[in-house]
């Protein structure tokens, strides 16, 4: 039995090799030259939602939304990109028809090809709520990250929830 066999057997850790802790040491190295690079994206995507506080808000103000209800943050979107999504309260019809055509869309071929109808599904319902960035604009984000549809549908079903409960009080 080896001394690697037996650290298994009784819990220890076995000893680095000196191949282990060159490549631990080339991570090193490569984790501190990307730092800095790092470390700049983040001030600049910083900058950017600072910038674009001033959109966001007035975008609230032409929909009567509030911050927690009806925006979407994108903390990881690039900083060339807004970081912030402005959904509008969804419609019942709309509601109903992104339901009806998702599990058409299941039904119709649940392996080939569902899930970029699906995403297409998602990415038409949240453009009909969009309030703010641009339409051009959400379609980069949707190219740079796939997941923006599918985390703004789940906000505007939320909203769409809201407003169920809203209708129901009056």
């Amino acid at each position: 039995m080896t001394t690697e066999d037996t650290s298994q057997l009784n819990g220890t850790a076995p000893m680095p090799t000196s191949a282990a802790a060159a490549y631990e040491a080339k991570l090193a190295k490569l984790r501190a030259a990307r730092k800095p690079i790092e470390d700049a994206e983040v001030e600049k995507r910083r900058a950017r939602d600072v910038a674009e506080l001033d959109k966001v808000f007035d975008a609230l103000a032409e929909i009567g939304g509030t911050w927690e209800d009806n925006v979407v943050r994108l903390p990881d979107s690039p900083a060339e990109l807004p970081g912030h999504l402005v959904l509008k309260r969804p419609q019942p019809s709309a509601t109903r028809q992104f339901k009806a055509t998702i599990v058409s869309t299941t039904k119709l071929d649940p392996d080939r090809g569902s899930q970029e109808r699906r995403i297409n599904v998602n990415k038409t319902y949240v453009l009909n709520c969009l309030a703010y960035p641009s339409v051009d604009d959400f379609t980069k984000l949707c190219e740079v990250a796939a997941g923006v549809p599918e985390t703004a549908v789940k906000t505007l079903h939320r909203l769409a929830d809201l407003g169920a409960q809203d209708e129901g009080k009056e």
